[in-house]
């Protein structure tokens, strides 16, 4: 296939235009999850008695943070195994990480319908969580439970 300079610059019209509609759609989605995020920091902070209750909030808020929301995409993977019976667990596809904790304040995740997402429970029992794709799954991240400790921390140390 040639190019002339007239249909490279057709193309290149035409895909500003859809990547300006899928960024204005993006911009929106980021803009209300971090309102959600926003939201549930301060019932946190209220349902631990924190007398500022926008403290957790601010982080993610304020003018200066450096907060991130990120978008990820985990697409099916097959997972190839050397039984060849379609009902063996393995045979089903698999997504995402492996084990790892969540280094940032919260993570707020939007399901799809596949599963493989997993919990670990204070035993060390790992439980799959069902996908919903009505409902949001909150993590609470590393830097929030660091928070949370210092906050108690302070608040012991000022009784």
């Amino acid at each position: 296939m040639l190019y002339s300079p007239t249909s490279i610059r057709r193309d290149f019209c035409a895909l500003s235009l859809l990547f300006l509609g899928y960024s204005s759609a993006i911009s929106g989605y980021v803009e209300a999850v971090r309102e959600l995020a926003c939201e549930l920091l301060d019932l946190m902070a209220e349902g631990l008695w924190v007398p500022d209750r926008s403290v957790f909030s601010r982080l993610i808020r304020d003018d200066d943070s450096d907060s991130i929301i990120r978008l990820n995409h985990y697409p099916p993977m097959p997972i190839l195994c050397k039984n060849k019976d379609s009902s063996s667990p393995c045979n089903h596809n698999k997504v995402g990480f492996g084990e790892h904790s969540d280094p940032q304040i919260l993570t707020i995740l939007r399901s799809n319908d596949v599963g493989g997402l997993q919990i670990s429970l204070n035993d060390g029992a790992w439980v799959p969580v069902t996908p919903d794709p009505t409902a949001f799954c909150v993590n609470v991240g590393d830097l929030l439970q660091v928070g949370l400790l210092f906050f108690s921390f302070s608040l012991l140390s000022c009784s």
